[in-house]
């Protein structure tokens, strides 16, 4: 019985490591919140950055068990209708959990391996979550919160890209018609401009930025990026920010695309090193990070678009916002790792 008793609070102990690990944090977010510091898209920033930070150091490579509740959270409760969305949200928290439980099941009585504390850190959290979720998600069913702008923004994009695509058909036709368009004139015409299917099934924000009317990428990379000893992939783009017209909005636009694209790198080179020794994890990995690429080429497809810092500021408001910010976090913390 001692050593039973033993073994627990042995087991506890990082737990209340990280516990007082999170007392600055709280204690700074209070001090800033009670002397009017932090607005509220800058409390969302220091709670989102703290608690990434704090569930990368506790939970490791099994956070991605809450990313992924989280995100289909969000994406189920900004798509589905308020009478319908806390019946699907509860089912998919629940049987998300369920899983995470017989894993460990599975592991504990099947396997009678000892089971990893972070992974037990995370299904805690995981309990947790489902609380705040469905609470929400039933909030939502009653009426009492209302959410509109991830939708829109997406809906919004789509509309943008079906008008480029169109525009980029037709150029491309015509340069081909006058003997311009193509790079071998011996090989047959093809609408290289326009890779469609890239550009909507791709995971990655580096493959959009390539894909996204080639010829201009190209041109760009002769223009700029070969050319730059400094930041060449930012000067890039602050350079198609200047040959756009340098609204705020496309200089925020294509800021933000060079960030990402540089946290790409990263994340990928990251998440596979991660995912490549659990096949559980590599089966979620792909349409998670599809969903985070079109979120934020969505989201800079829009802020380019409309140009006017006032839809820029709407965007920082925006829940949409959050998808670039979480990339934005991850650079600062996979560069400084590595």
């Amino acid at each position: 019985m001692d050593s039973a008793i033993l073994q627990y609070e042995l087991d506890c102990y990082p737990v209340t490591i990280y516990q007082f690990m999170c007392v600055p944090l709280a204690s700074i977010f209070y001090l800033l919140s009670i002397t009017g510091h932090l607005s509220l898209t800058a409390s969302h920033a220091f709670l989102l950055s703290g608690g990434l930070l704090m569930t990368a150091v506790s939970m490791g490579p099994y956070t991605i068990l809450l990313l992924i509740s989280a995100v289909l959270s969000v994406m189920l409760l900004h798509l589905l209708e308020p009478r319908s969305v806390h019946k699907w949200t509860f089912l998919t928290q629940m049987t998300w959990q369920t899983l995470c439980h017989l894993w460990l099941h599975y592991n504990d009585y099947y396997l009678q391996e000892a089971t990893d504390i972070k992974f037990l850190i995370a299904l805690s959290a995981l309990m947790l979550l489902t609380q705040r979720i469905t609470s929400t998600s039933l909030d939502v069913h009653e009426g009492e919160i209302t959410v509109p702008d991830i939708l829109l923004i997406w809906i919004t994009a789509l509309t943008f890209r079906l008008a480029y695509y169109s525009q980029w058909f037709l150029n491309e036709s015509l340069m081909n018609l006058i003997g311009l368009g193509l790079e071998n004139k011996t090989e047959k015409a093809t609408l290289s401009d326009t890779d469609i299917w890239t550009l909507e099934t791709t995971d990655k924000i580096s493959e959009i930025a390539r894909a996204w009317n080639k010829t201009t990428a190209l041109w760009l990379r002769r223009m700029v990026f070969q050319r730059s000893k400094v930041q060449p992939l930012l000067s890039t783009f602050a350079f198609s920010a200047w040959w756009h017209g340098l609204h705020p909005g496309q200089i925020f636009g294509f800021i933000l695309w060079a960030i990402t694209v540089q946290a790409d790198y990263y994340i990928h080179q990251y998440l596979n090193s991660v995912t490549v020794r659990s096949r559980f994890l590599r089966f979620f990995y792909k349409p998670l990070m599809w969903v985070q690429t079109q979120l934020i080429t969505a989201y800079i497809l829009v802020a380019v678009e409309l140009r006017s810092f006032s839809c820029v500021l709407i965007l920082c408001k925006s829940a949409c916002a959050v998808s670039p910010l979480l990339y934005v976090l991850l650079l600062i913390y996979l560069a400084n790792k590595k």
